[in-house]
């Protein structure tokens, strides 16, 4: 994601993985369903063996032009 300005509030999803902590596989996606998609679809990731329950955080993106 590109952008001059933040602010924008995305959807992290994140779960653990086999190795336990702090080792974790993260990303945004637009819904849980797409996170695991893309999980599964990267065969490096599905390396780590994830494991748990997936977890989702709202975060605000922020960039140095918004000071």
């Amino acid at each position: 994601m590109y952008s001059e300005n933040g602010n924008p509030e995305l959807d992290i999803y994140y779960l653990e993985t086999e190795f336990g902590r702090p080792w974790i596989i993260m990303g945004n996606a637009n819904s849980e369903r797409d996170f695991l998609t893309e999980l599964d679809d990267d065969e490096d990731l599905s390396k780590l063996k994830p494991l748990g329950q997936v977890k989702r955080i709202k975060a605000t993106f922020v960039t140095e032009n918004d000071f």
